[in-house]
């Protein structure tokens, strides 16, 4: 499949508090940081953007990103990366479909992250529609704790781990199209 490239001067994202902590994100260049959450939050992001998505939130509080037809692509770090919630989840809304694409040189240094999608907590995939995860030289999706899958159309194409989770992983339902390559 040929993937289309974004030029990083037609940003246009859209980001929404559905519920939680209103006011907690900051952009910032190329990176959107989640930070700063008193409670159970749910932000929804839409557009497209080239840079990342970093979220810090503390152990404290869950966070879960919605997707609502968001194509995100990084060329210099992992596109979605969790350092810190108590549990993570990303949402794919019905009826959307949301690329996240990793188009980093293959990462050699053990302390970079090199999966397009990282964890550093539990991750849950959910939603009704569609999340496509392309990584061309790098791994997909990666959860230092479960990671857990359910009701998501999910497609992911990466080097080496395509989906992974160190503690455990579980696939309640979903259509699921998993492509590892060595």
């Amino acid at each position: 499949d040929e993937i289309t490239r974004l030029n990083k001067e037609n940003n246009n994202i859209e980001i929404t508090c559905s519920s939680g902590s209103d006011n907690c994100y900051k952009i910032e260049g190329e990176t959107i940081t989640f930070t700063g959450i008193s409670e159970d939050t749910v932000y929804s992001i839409k557009g497209s953007f080239v840079g990342n998505i970093i979220i810090d939130v503390s152990e404290d509080y869950e966070f879960e990103l919605e997707l609502s037809g968001l194509t995100l692509e990084s060329d210099n770090t992992s596109p979605i990366k969790v350092i810190s919630a108590k549990k993570a989840s990303i949402s794919a809304k019905k009826g959307t479909i949301n690329n996240i694409n990793d188009f980093r040189n293959l990462i050699t240094n053990e302390n970079e992250i090199d999966d397009a999608i990282y964890a550093a907590c539990d991750l849950n995939l959910k939603g009704k529609g569609t999340l496509i995860v392309y990584s061309l030289y790098n791994k997909g999706i990666h959860s230092k704790d479960d990671l857990k899958i359910k009701n998501l159309t999910l497609k992911v194409n990466a080097y080496d781990n395509a989906v992974k989770g160190n503690d455990s992983i579980s696939i309640e339902s979903g259509d699921l199209t998993i492509i590892s390559r060595t």
